[in-house]
């Protein structure tokens, strides 16, 4: 279960970068 949570959370995280990432190069370019 732990794993499968640090999965979950780690894939989060991922995506959560990237759609911040293309968020920030649309607002600040």
């Amino acid at each position: 279960m732990f794993w499968t949570e640090l999965c979950f959370i780690l894939v989060a995280l991922m995506i959560g970068a990237r759609i911040g990432g293309v968020f920030l190069g649309m607002v600040g370019g």
